[in-house]
């Protein structure tokens, strides 16, 4: 059994390491939406399926600060930051996503929003203080979505007119993405995390429920264990519980740097597939993983090499 002290220390280390775990495990969820996604489309609707999946987690969050009594701020200031957090991310960039996502592989996607990091980058060299981009970390960039590439790269894939719309579809809902986050980034920073999930996904929820309606998408639903349990699955997981994370450590980690979780999910994807499912893991994979890699340790080697530095002199 563990001893008291080891039990302080084991306490004291995840404490002090939390940002690192629930980064980790922001990761390991995000990695396995994009399946989720893709298997409730055979029986839902894009819109539909969104306005499910935002509206579960939104009711879920409101339940959980009821029950919590955490503090919300409702006032004019605060009511248009979440509405546009959730207009830009969970209303016009996943609508966009699961949209183009009917023309293109789900690796395709995931390969576009490897852009992410250049588009978020780019918005923050000019928007927020503190987070200007430079030569190298727009290389290390560069170099960590070329190891993506490498990853998800699908040799088959036969190029078309609706492979390039659903491409440019996707690349729209990068952009909105990264207009999201920096709104977030630049919002009142008196925010509770989980209550801007809550609003901002409820919004979402909304935009996507007058939206299926309005297309008459209702009568394509179609309910069935797969549906329901993909709704379910990305409403719970996949919305409330990791945009509660996310927005968290918004608060603590650079925009930048949270966009790079779009370089790190190819990776858990393929270690659970070979962990979980037995997939086999290739040499493609390990050099796409030793090129992300090293693309990261690029963007923050002073940081990491003045650790080292410290490691060795202690």
């Amino acid at each position: 059994m563990m001893s008291r002290n080891n039990k302080q220390s084991f306490r004291s280390f995840l404490k002090k390491n939390k940002n690192y775990f629930l980064y980790i495990i922001l990761c390991i969820i995000w990695s396995t939406t994009w399946s989720a996604i893709k298997i409730g489309l055979e029986d839902t609707p894009p819109p539909v399926g969104l306005a499910l999946r935002f509206t579960t987690a939104s009711c879920v969050l409101f339940v959980y600060i009821f029950l919590t009594g955490r503090r919300v701020i409702i006032d004019r200031r605060h009511l248009l930051f979440y509405f546009l957090v959730g207009f830009f991310n969970a209303g016009l960039s996943y609508y966009l996503t699961y949209i183009g996502m009917q023309y293109i592989p789900s690796s395709l996607s995931s390969i576009l929003w490897t852009g992410l990091p250049l588009v978020v980058g780019i918005l923050s060299h000019f928007l927020i203080k503190g987070e200007e981009l430079t030569t190298v970390k727009i290389g290390a960039i560069l170099i960590s979505t070329l190891g993506v590439i490498n990853i998800l790269s699908d040799d088959k894939l036969i190029f078309n007119n609706l492979v390039m719309m659903g491409s440019l579809i996707t690349l729209a809902a990068v952009l909105a993405g990264a207009i999201s986050g920096v709104i977030a980034k630049r919002g009142p920073r008196d925010y509770d995390p989980v209550v801007l999930t809550a609003f901002s996904l409820g919004f979402g929820g909304i935009f996507h429920l007058i939206t299926s309606t309005f297309l008459g998408a209702w009568a394509d639903f179609a309910i069935s264990p797969i549906s329901v349990g993909s709704i379910l699955y990305l409403g719970i997981f996949g919305s409330a519980l990791v945009f509660s994370i996310y927005y968290y450590l918004l608060q603590r980690i650079s925009l930048v740097k949270m966009a790079f979780i779009t370089f790190i999910t190819p990776i858990t994807a393929s270690l659970i597939g070979w962990g979980l499912l037995d997939e086999p893991f290739t040499k493609r994979e390990f050099l796409g993983v030793a090129i992300i890699f090293t693309g990261l340790f690029i963007y923050d080697w002073k940081k990491y090499t003045a650790f080292i530095k410290r490691r060795i002199k202690d």
